[in-house]
């Protein structure tokens, strides 16, 4: 027994066994069409495994990993379903937490809309953050004339 229920660890574990299937399939595109030949060369120049990984390949792989986590962070951010069955009222997460706003004598709308406004601002702030990584990814191997 694991006695992960009610627990936001409970909640990670299963948001990170729901998005792993996804992330796993968009990145297994970027992997793909990493060009052997330049691990070959870092080897050749004296690179061991881990410093080709960390050198070449993590290098290479950047705008997908932006990507991957751009998509894999809004789809855990804005769940709501599983963060409000699976979590009691007070380890909710935040958008399932907005509906504790909503009582038996009415609705508070104004809590509600300043509470979707903080909600928001963070995969907006990581998405133009990790959007920079992307365009900068693209644009490293562009010809200069």
């Amino acid at each position: 027994n694991w006695d992960i229920n009610d627990t936001l660890s409970g909640v990670i574990l299963i948001y990170v066994a729901l998005n792993l299937p996804f992330t796993i399939w968009l990145l297994y595109g970027f992997i793909e069409q990493l060009p052997e030949e330049l691990e070959e060369a870092a080897e050749i120049d004296g690179c061991g495994p881990f410093a080709v990984f960390w050198r070449v390949v993590l290098t290479l792989l950047a705008p997908g990993l932006a990507a991957a986590g751009i998509f894999t962070f809004r789809l855990a951010w804005n769940e709501f379903i599983l963060g409000f069955i699976l979590t009691n009222r007070y380890t909710r997460t935040l958008p399932a937490a907005i509906s504790n706003y909503i009582t038996d004598t009415g609705v508070e709308w104004g809590k509600i809309s300043a509470a979707g406004v903080l909600i928001a601002l963070p995969p907006l702030i990581f998405t133009f953050v990790a959007a920079k990584r992307i365009i900068a990814g693209i644009t490293a191997g562009a010809v200069k004339g």
